[in-house]
């Protein structure tokens, strides 16, 4: 079995990777991905994870794809993968899976996860669903307006501003991410005196389905963030069909918060989630 760095190009030799939204994350900064072949150079499986920020400067990894053909190929893949975080001193994992095969799970077992069955972080939506929530007592101003109407260095400053207060929500790389990354049209920004004091980021993966990456509202958040919800929610109605899906991800205490009382009857599906830290320096190996 040979283990290679994951790339947009190996990538592609593994088709249950090629078809899924992940493939577009393959050349992020904050990607890191591993993929094995056999001795007749098949791919036999991928590994994924993405290096995420956390309290008082450690580094954690959530675990973003993880698929083999055999147990060998799970075993390498994730072997190499343990010396590779190691390396770079991550100190906490996470994985949610919604089926866990028992190869994987016996893995991640003897790694010290602890495994649980229980509600997905993830709430998948359709865009009826969001034409049906309530935003209550909100009214927009003409001081929001949706990111193609911003000029680049106007994208630029703001994007800065939460590189440097550290609200970087779901992109861990935003910096590195141009305007062209995020919807044109429903993701949205909010100026006073020509300042941007609130944007709200959404990405549409290459598979249709739309995802909120950033939401920011500065010190009046409990004015600015409603209207920005309801300027993105009118502009996502207009340009996408009922059908459309959206995974909103609750992360945070704001973005639980914000899913219980948009969709109070909603539930995330059931998963295998697994976390553990880890122990140690990064030089062990």
């Amino acid at each position: 079995m040979n283990i290679v760095k994951i790339s947009a190009k190996t990538g592609a030799d593994y088709e249950p990777l090629a078809s899924s939204d992940m493939f577009e994350n393959l050349e992020r900064r904050c990607y890191r991905g591993l993929i094995a072949y056999d001795n007749e150079e098949k791919a036999q499986g991928a590994l994924i994870w993405k290096l995420v920020s956390q309290k008082h400067g450690e580094t954690g990894e959530e675990i973003a794809f993880f698929k083999t053909e055999s147990q060998e190929a799970a075993r390498q893949l994730w072997d190499t993968h343990e010396v590779q975080i190691r390396r770079e001193g991550v100190t906490s994992s996470f994985i949610e899976m919604e089926e866990m095969p028992k190869d994987i799970k016996d893995i991640l077992s003897n790694a010290g996860f602890k495994l649980a069955r229980t509600e997905s972080r993830d709430l998948l939506l359709t865009m009826k669903e969001v034409r049906d929530a309530k935003i209550p007592g909100v009214s927009l101003t003409s001081d929001i307006t949706s990111l193609k109407n911003l000029s680049e260095g106007g994208y630029w400053n703001a994007t800065s501003l939460c590189v440097y207060h550290d609200m970087l929500g779901l992109v861990e790389d935003l910096e590195d991410l141009g305007m062209e990354w995020f919807d044109p049209d429903v993701s949205c920004c909010k100026f006073s005196d020509k300042w941007i004091t609130g944007m709200f980021l959404l990405h549409q993966r290459p598979s249709g389905t739309l995802m909120p990456v950033l939401l920011f509202s500065g010190s009046q958040s409990k004015k600015i963030l409603p209207q920005l919800l309801l300027f993105a929610r009118n502009a996502a109605l207009e340009k996408y069909d009922d059908c459309t899906k959206i995974i909103i991800r609750r992360h945070t205490t704001l973005t639980r918060e914000l899913s219980s009382y948009l969709f109070p009857r909603k539930k995330g599906k059931l998963t295998v989630v697994g976390e553990r830290k880890l122990k140690g320096r990064k030089d062990l190996f």
